[in-house]
């Protein structure tokens, strides 16, 4: 039996010297400790759902942040489709190079995507985990 933090840092470590993490400007921080003010590429890990049944499941999220751009030099800023497109396909394949020798079985629980987040003027890429904990 794992608590949410021993799962959360598990993924932490799985993203923080991986391709997805090599392919940011950024860092890889927990849930709640990336600045404010940061503009970089960040990774934040967030435990998402669990539950303490005999076989244990939950949802790990993997948030990718990219800044908004403005393309026509007008100060209205749009996503960077084209780098939210880089890192859904980085994040896909380094989702797909996840090995069956870890502890945990593993499962997208919904499709990889970018949304809005309209607080920091940036577009994040979501790479929502499902797991199950082989023990």
């Amino acid at each position: 039996m794992k608590t949410a933090k021993e799962i959360q840092q598990f993924f932490y470590h799985l993203v923080k010297d991986s391709i997805l993490a090599n392919g940011v400007s950024g860092s890889v921080y927990l849930d709640g400790y990336r600045p404010r003010s940061s503009k970089e590429e960040d990774i934040i890990v967030s435990f998402t759902t669990g539950n303490a049944e005999q076989i244990q499941q939950g949802v790990v999220t993997i948030t990718v942040f990219v800044q908004d751009i403005a393309p026509y030099e007008n100060g209205v800023k749009v996503e960077n489709g084209s780098r939210t497109l880089e890192l859904e396909q980085l994040a896909l394949q380094w989702f797909n190079s996840l090995t069956a020798q870890l502890d945990y079985k593993l499962s997208l629980n919904d499709i990889i995507g970018t949304y809005a987040d309209e607080q920091t003027s940036s577009h994040f890429v979501s790479i929502p985990i499902y797991y199950e904990l082989k023990e």
